[in-house]
């Protein structure tokens, strides 16, 4: 064993000293994104070689430039760091002033790969004085080996918002197992959590699906993750905190959730399954990085098991589960003291939403003249269940 490891750095520094000083990050050609509100969609092939690697940027409004230094040898592995240049470079909107801020470039740190490792990421520039947000999204997908028909493939997804948009939730329990429903609350980047709207009341047992708002904090804030508790048996709960970490490595946050649906999930609806100790003795803590999940999301249905090891699952991106709570690391992301390690079952779905805008004076003027039978056909917005109708 250590004769072949030993033949191995040997093979490795040979290649690293035969090799030029530098490689590239090959743009795929193709067109702009066909989404309204995304001015950039685009992918690179990855070498993932042990040289520094740069890509070309092949964005219009946008500088989305990837690159990485030459790689390093940590137990007989290839690791290397990936960054992004990113700039909002021409303005969509012709009014707008400054049309390129900040003057240059920022570069984050997209983190440490290897072979088979999947990531991806999410970083959010804020313009308050246009009133909009430039969102950058990326993933990377690199493959357990690397060769010319099985290149490192990475996406980035550049947008400008200035929509507002309100946070929904939901569970669905899923067929045949009534559980018990504790709570759901809102919490801010800087303010008191608070309960959601349309909650039923603390551990009332249902069989429905049930969903509500999340509303923004007394002081206007707008939520950034959302936790929910139920519990089954005798009982045991599950306590999931589900929120998208944005940022650099080093500097991890939770963002907007409503403008984070809005981006990754394109507002639509989103599940996250609800895991129980399958064996039923333990209270666990689950905390989902949405911006992993719905990168790389697995297909499950209610009542499959799941493996865990020191709170995690390969196919289950982004979910950690563990026996005590969960807090937020500005370094290494959702963190906790007691990681779990048993087989997790599926008891329903925990579901995320941008809620439909309310309608305006004159949408509720033209659906009483639908009631008076002058149009014939109306549409309900929304799907928020006022509490007291659950």
């Amino acid at each position: 064993m250590i004769m072949s490891k030993l033949l191995f750095l040997g093979v490795f520094v040979t290649f690293l000293g035969a090799l030029p000083a530098s490689a590239t990050i090959v743009l795929i050609p193709q067109g702009e994104g066909d989404q309204p509100k995304v001015q950039c969609v685009r992918n690179w092939n990855w070498s993932f070689d042990i040289r520094a690697e740069t890509g070309a940027n092949g964005c219009t409004f946008f500088t989305a430039i990837p690159s990485s230094p030459a790689g390093t040898n940590v137990n007989g592995f290839l690791v290397k760091t990936l960054s992004w240049q990113l700039q909002h470079t021409v303005a969509p909107d012709a009014n707008e002033i400054p049309k390129n801020p900040p003057a240059g470039p920022v570069t984050i740190n997209a983190g440490d790969f290897s072979l088979g490792v999947s990531r991806a990421g999410v970083y959010v520039l804020a313009h308050p004085a246009t009133d909009h947000q430039d969102v950058y999204w990326w993933s990377v997908s690199v493959p357990g080996k690397i060769d010319a028909e099985h290149p490192g493939i990475m996406s980035m997804v550049s947008s400008h918002r200035r929509e507002v948009f309100q946070p929904g939730w939901s569970y669905d329990p899923g067929p045949g197992r009534p559980v018990n429903f504790g709570s759901v609350t809102a919490t801010y980047r800087t303010d008191a959590s608070k309960p959601a709207e349309g909650v039923p009341g603390p551990d009332k047992k249902i069989k429905d699906p049930i969903n509500g708002k999340l509303p923004n904090s007394d002081s206007g804030q707008r939520p950034t993750d959302y936790h929910v508790r139920v519990s089954v048996g005798d009982p045991i709960f599950a306590d999931m905190t589900l929120g998208f970490i944005t940022g650099s490595v080093g500097s991890f946050e939770l963002g907007d959730l409503g403008l984070l649906n809005d981006v990754i999930a394109e507002g639509g609806d989103y599940l996250v399954p609800m895991l129980f100790d399958l064996a039923g003795l333990t209270d666990l803590y689950i905390a989902v990085d949405l911006t992993q999940w719905l990168s790389f999301p697995t297909a499950y249905t209610n009542e499959d098991i799941f493996s865990f090891s020191n709170g995690v699952n390969p196919l289950l991106a982004g979910i950690q589960v563990a026996t005590s709570p969960f807090t937020l690391d500005p370094a290494s992301g959702f963190v906790s003291a007691a990681l779990w390690t048993g087989q997790a079952v599926v008891y329903g779905s925990v579901d995320g939403f941008n809620v439909v805008p309310e309608p305006s004076s004159l949408f509720l003027l033209l659906a009483g003249l639908v009631a008076i039978g002058i149009f014939h056909h109306a549409r309900r917005l929304g799907r928020v269940v006022p509490a007291g109708s659950l």
